[in-house]
């Protein structure tokens, strides 16, 4: 039989015990409430960041994806760029750039800084006043009129400089060389996002993705004794 000493010793263990596992409960509780607000943070500041997304791109070019890209040579070597760019995103587009990549010349690369794009904005559409040209409208006016809705869709005229592996001969080539496009930009937050336009049809026209324009295919190693049915001036 118990007596009353051992009874209160028994109590108090079963009582410290008890508190124990109420600590530790609460603790974990405590620790689990904390984690769920912090998920919940998360997952709020993620929502409220993809809803201020941008996404850029550039129409598909009517008749060829490669009219997107026209080299011009008769007075100072350079690219006209044309659209229409869209940013059919949420928030608007920073830090714009367009890169244009020529895989035939070892991945030469062309930047050029664009203005920022907000939310909806298009820029480089064809002025209105072209879709309503009077049927009568022959010749010289016609003409005009052609340019000027070509012209309206220029976004960006891109000066090309001489650089190591592009030098004169090279940019003289690369009137049809150029294979991708990619518009680099960042959001409100500083997150960084691209879109990839491929030349190639076999590829999808747009390619959306975060973070870097992603690094260039390494070309193929050409065998010394083939060097000369590839080469190219001013590579070699």
């Amino acid at each position: 039989m118990l007596t009353h000493n051992q009874l209160n010793k028994g109590g108090l263990l079963i009582i410290g015990a008890l508190t124990a596992a109420g600590t530790i409960s609460l603790a974990f509780a405590t620790f689990w409430m904390a984690k769920k607000t912090r998920d919940l943070a998360v997952q709020e500041e993620r929502h409220h960041q993809d809803g201020a997304m941008p996404i850029c791109l550039l129409d598909e070019a009517v008749g060829s994806r490669g009219n997107t890209v026209e080299f011009e040579s008769q007075t100072a070597f350079q690219y006209r760029i044309y659209g229409p760019l869209r940013n059919i995103g949420q928030g608007p587009a920073l830090n714009l750039r367009l890169v244009l990549r020529f895989p035939t010349f070892n991945n030469h690369e062309v930047i050029y800084d664009l203005d920022p794009l907000g939310a909806g904005e298009v820029r480089g559409a064809e002025p209105a006043t072209t879709t309503a040209w009077d049927p009568e409208s022959v010749g010289a006016d016609f003409c005009g009129k052609l340019l000027a809705a070509h012209d309206g869709r220029r976004i960006a005229v891109i000066p090309i400089a001489p650089a190591p592996g592009f030098n004169d001969t090279t940019i003289k080539m690369s009137q049809d060389a150029w294979g991708d496009i990619f518009l680099e930009y960042t959001d409100v937050f500083g997150n960084r996002f691209y879109t990839h336009h491929a030349k190639n049809r076999q590829h999808q026209w747009m390619q959306f993705g975060k973070g870097s324009r992603p690094d260039p295919i390494a070309a193929p190693v050409i065998p010394s004794g083939n060097k000369s049915a590839f080469s190219v001036p001013g590579l070699e």
